[in-house]
């Protein structure tokens, strides 16, 4: 059987709300590093190509980028956040804000795999919401750099472009969701590890208990949002 690879963030790795890997009806191999930038993300896959796949067929999924605009949010909004972003974006890669910068980087990330690795075929995802509230300032600039990456994805022909997030802000909008919720510090992720684990049920009711749709945190998906990104990625996959 053919295996799709996955390389991506928090969302990949799926530790955190309800894993989308679950209802991808496919083998897959996930390397999700929570809190990784696009960079990273790229790089490393880059990297598994290089070691793994060269000169062969191969699908390849690029899941990540919300970290790149998510943490220094967080940072400037909630004074808990301030100190674990400082530690993520210390090391090499950290968040890109700026627009100009980041077309720039992913141009060049994206021309030196496909040059490298013709024969991968590899999916681009888009950024996923950012919060429930879709009017924010932060998911305009979500979708802002999801223009970006779409216009980067079409000049290579062996690369597919994957939206992830138009599924989930149709979701939260059947739901008449509109919360701004938004962990206000870092340890909250991790009690909402422990309520949740991997229960679907629980996952609902946190979601329900902050009058989320989609997500159970505004950026971690529940059940019904797993299925939506799991189903968007599937879509395209060309196995």
């Amino acid at each position: 059987m053919n295996k799709t690879v996955i390389f991506g963030d928090s969302l990949s790795a799926g530790r955190i709300g309800i894993a989308y890997r679950r209802y991808i009806p496919l083998s897959t191999e996930v390397h999700g590093i929570e809190g990784d930038t696009f960079t990273k993300v790229m790089k490393r896959a880059i990297r598994h190509m290089d070691a793994k796949h060269p000169g062969r067929q191969s699908v390849i999924v690029i899941q990540g980028g919300a970290n790149d605009l998510l943490l220094p949010h967080m940072a400037r909004q909630f004074v808990r956040w301030k100190d674990a972003v400082a530690a993520l974006t210390a090391a090499s890669d950290p968040p890109i804000v700026d627009d100009d910068e980041f077309s720039k980087i992913l141009a060049e990330l994206l021309a030196d795999a496909v040059t490298r690795h013709p024969r991968t075929t590899m999916v681009l995802c888009s950024l996923p919401i950012l919060g429930e509230d879709l009017s924010s300032e932060l998911n305009q600039r979500r979708i802002e750099r999801n223009r970006i990456m779409c216009q980067a994805s079409q000049t290579h022909p062996n690369m597919l472009w994957c939206d992830i997030a138009s599924p989930l802000e149709d979701l939260v909008r059947s739901g008449k969701g509109t919360s701004p919720f938004l962990p206000t510090y870092p340890g909250q992720l991790e009690m909402d590890v422990k309520t949740v684990g991997t229960d679907e049920v629980k996952a609902a009711a946190l979601s329900s208990s902050r009058d989320l749709v989609a997500t159970i945190d505004g950026i971690h998906p529940n059940a019904a949002g797993a299925q939506r990104i799991a189903a968007a990625i599937s879509s395209v996959l060309p196995w």
